[in-house]
């Protein structure tokens, strides 16, 4: 029988080789708003350079401000992330800005959008089919995935290389009234896996390869009817999900050259590398469903109590916003 090892880190040790990311150079998709704006501003706070692509230029500019008022290093392209002509112009950007391709590139950009694929259509003509999560989530991916390897083939590496791709738990699983998105972070995991694959066969080198694969994290932006539906289910810190992507920058002996992160719920994110990674082996579920139960008796102890402070705290920032 195979034995699969969920590897956790305490919370606290996450930034523990954070100095390791100095000297970097990181380019972001999707760094001007959500996990990608936090990420650039902690690895530029470590002494990395940043290179920052989003769609929003409002948003990129005022970023790269920040970070040089605070003196740090970066500058921004905007970019639709569909299109492979724009992401290579932001590539190219970034190697006339700094001089050199990126060590390490986030394919993080991403969305939940309403692709009308599970609305009611109350016996009207059914709404077309918004392809906005697939192009993004998915397509996006694949470009930026692509321009790294490509620029990376053409240019020494100054410093370790690494891809990491922003995915989900709904990767692992699915989500009621969210298949699009679920469907589009599996993709994204298996892009993870093949590659992985591919580098430990000796197919591809000369980078390593990563996931990130956060539960839903306990943002002002969560909707407050999905509040109200995980009331008393202990969601992600945002500052763990940070953290994490750090973590996977600066490397580790446990992370090695495959490892993805699966960060479930509050409790400690878990390692997971490349070659335990099979959804259709009972012994994966299994250990996964392992994981999950720790924090979930956790969360059971908080009860009802927890329930009701959840309810009240999405009362209350409704009652603030209004």
């Amino acid at each position: 029988m195979t034995q699969f090892n969920l590897v956790d880190i305490p919370i606290n040790s996450l930034l523990k080789n954070e100095a390791a990311v100095k000297g970097s150079l990181v380019l972001i998709t999707g760094g001007a708003s959500g996990f990608g704006r936090l990420l650039a501003g902690q690895l530029a706070k470590a002494g990395a350079s940043l290179f920052l692509v989003d769609l929003n230029e409002v948003a990129l500019a005022a970023l790269v401000a920040e970070i040089k008022g605070k003196g740090g290093s970066a500058a921004s392209a905007p970019a639709d992330v569909t299109s492979t002509d724009a992401q290579r112009s932001a590539f190219e950007a970034c190697v006339k800005a700094f001089g050199r391709a990126p060590d390490i590139v986030y394919a993080n950009a991403g969305v939940n959008g309403d692709d009308n694929f599970e609305e009611d259509d109350g016996g009207d003509a059914p709404q077309p089919w918004r392809d906005i999560t697939y192009k993004i989530n998915f397509r996006g991916m694949v470009i930026t995935s692509a321009l790294a390897q490509e620029f990376w083939a053409k240019s020494p590496a100054k410093a370790p290389r690494r891809l990491v791709f922003t995915a989900s738990m709904g990767g692992v699983n699915g989500i009621p009234s969210g298949s699009c998105y679920a469907a589009s972070k599996h993709a994204t995991l298996g892009i993870w896996k093949g590659l992985a694959d591919d580098l430990a066969s000796g197919k591809l080198s000369g980078f390593t390869v990563h996931a990130m694969c956060p539960f839903f994290a306990a943002t002002g932006i969560l909707p407050a009817a999905v509040r109200f539906f995980l009331a008393g289910v202990p969601l992600v810190e945002v500052p763990t999900v940070s953290n994490a992507l750090v973590y996977i920058a600066a490397g580790s002996n446990e992370l090695g050259d495959d490892g993805a992160i699966l960060i479930p719920d509050a409790g400690s994110p878990s390692i997971l590398r490349a070659k335990d990674y099979d959804p259709l082996v009972q012994e994966f579920s299994d250990a996964l469903d392992q994981r999950i139960a720790r924090e979930k008796s956790n969360a059971a102890a908080g009860g009802w109590g927890q329930w009701f402070s959840d309810v009240s705290n999405i009362f209350n920032r409704t009652a603030a916003a209004a």
